[in-house]
């Protein structure tokens, strides 16, 4: 990989806009809370039109959650206070308590790319050593968490519903007090609303916006962090640079779902300087050619792929789909067979 001073590169975009935060908490906002009088609306006919209005305010419940990203990452604002108060707000709203989230998202960010440092904040990946040496048992685990179906449903329900309710041993004071603080504006949340509406109206609409945005949100972290030529490598020869850029994808989106997906698609330069907030990402990314890097770049089409890939051969480099993982074991079996 091409070293070059990159701290100096992307310094320019590092820089908070605070209009263009406030311009994107507004009409994020603004968006979301139409979302809400619609399906009140659609709750007056029907349950499932409800769930289908839920399903169209994605755009705006995904930026919330970008909002709570930025402002985890201390690119947002500038004062601390600031990006406290909208991050806690979007954690609110999306069932994730802000500062527990973003202490274990910045462990991912630390740790990305390092096979001894899986665990907190990613996709359980195993090399193809590890698999092979499994038990059964766990074996058919692994496949059934990397299963698409299951990831997106059980997955989402275990994460965004059960898991941020309750604090963990990394968890510090203020991790611990970020849960509570969420769980009761949570609390808050549906009864305000209940009293003006109704606790089945708040229940469903909240629950499937939580439930598709999760699932959306978890797509979205899959395919920047599970492709074929993907960077993993042990400690000794692990580096920051190589694995921000080369350990994330570029997820290259049509021009609507790159604005509802708050530019995450640029994830190779977000892990190179989280700082950067996400209303710059495209500017850099149009301006620095470093990052134009056809290997990372994954467009709608490929994202089945990514998904069938599940095993890290430390070999080859690449990720491989279990039958490709079962064709490598066989080969040098075969190999010494004939052999003797």
């Amino acid at each position: 990989m091409k070293k070059i001073n990159w701290a100096t590169m992307i310094k320019p975009y590092q820089q908070p806009n605070r209009l263009k935060s406030y311009w994107q908490i507004i009409n994020s906002f603004t968006l979301f809370i139409g979302f809400w009088f619609l399906a009140y609306e659609a709750f007056q006919y029907s349950v499932w039109l409800t769930i289908a209005v839920a399903l169209l305010a994605q755009p705006a419940f995904l930026r919330l959650f970008i909002i709570l990203h930025d402002c985890g990452h201390g690119s947002y604002f500038k004062k601390k206070k600031e990006r406290d108060f909208w991050g806690t707000i979007c954690g609110v709203i999306t069932f994730t308590p802000y500062h527990q989230w973003a202490f274990e998202h910045a462990d991912h960010h630390k740790t990305s790319g390092n096979l001894e440092k899986r665990g907190r904040g990613d996709v359980w990946t195993l090399t193809l050593q590890e698999y092979n040496d499994s038990s059964w048992g766990k074996q058919l685990f692994y496949r059934l968490y990397r299963f698409p179906a299951f990831m997106l449903t059980v997955g989402t329900i275990y994460n965004f519903i059960v898991m941020h309710r309750f604090t963990t041993s990394l968890d510090g004071k203020k991790e611990r007090r970020s849960v509570y603080m969420t769980n009761l504006g949570i609390l808050l949340m549906g009864a305000l609303i209940s009293s003006v509406t109704s606790l089945e109206f708040f229940l469903i609409y909240q629950l499937s916006l939580v439930m598709f945005g999760g699932a959306l949100g978890i797509a979205l972290f899959y395919v920047q962090h599970q492709f074929e030529g993907v960077y993993w490598s042990r400690t000794q020869d692990w580096d920051y640079e190589t694995a921000a850029v080369y350990g994330s994808s570029y997820l290259k989106l049509p021009r609507f779902l790159q604005w509802a997906s708050g530019n995450i698609g640029f994830h190779h330069i977000h892990h190179l300087s989280p700082m950067i907030p996400n209303y710059e990402l495209e500017r850099c990314y149009r301006e620095q050619e470093y990052f134009h890097i056809e290997e990372l770049t994954i467009t709608l089409k490929d994202i089945a792929r990514c998904y069938n890939l599940h095993l890290y051969d430390e070999d080859t480099g690449r990720l491989l789909t279990f039958k490709e993982a079962k064709q490598s074991t066989a080969e040098p079996l075969m190999a010494a067979v004939k052999a003797s």
